[in-house]
């Protein structure tokens, strides 16, 4: 998570969007957990693959939505 910070720091040039990225990731990480835990499910093999691709999605998109509103509001 700190690697991705520092990525996004370095690209976003911004300590505001590297935050909200930030705390977007661990947030919805636990609430998966949360989630798993209450239907039962347990964590394998593909639960974690699809927690990595999910969180890589995350992490994407919400570069596009931070960039997007600085564009407008510029």
């Amino acid at each position: 998570m700190l690697l991705t910070g520092l990525i996004l720091l370095v690209f976003l040039h911004t300590w505001r969007s590297t935050l909200i990225v930030l705390i977007a990731i661990p947030t919805s990480a636990l609430t998966t957990f949360v989630l798993m835990d209450l239907l039962g499910l347990n964590l394998n093999l593909f639960s974690m693959l699809a927690l990595t691709l999910s969180i890589g999605i995350l992490v994407d998109d919400s570069i596009v939505v931070i960039e997007n509103i600085s564009r407008h509001r510029r």
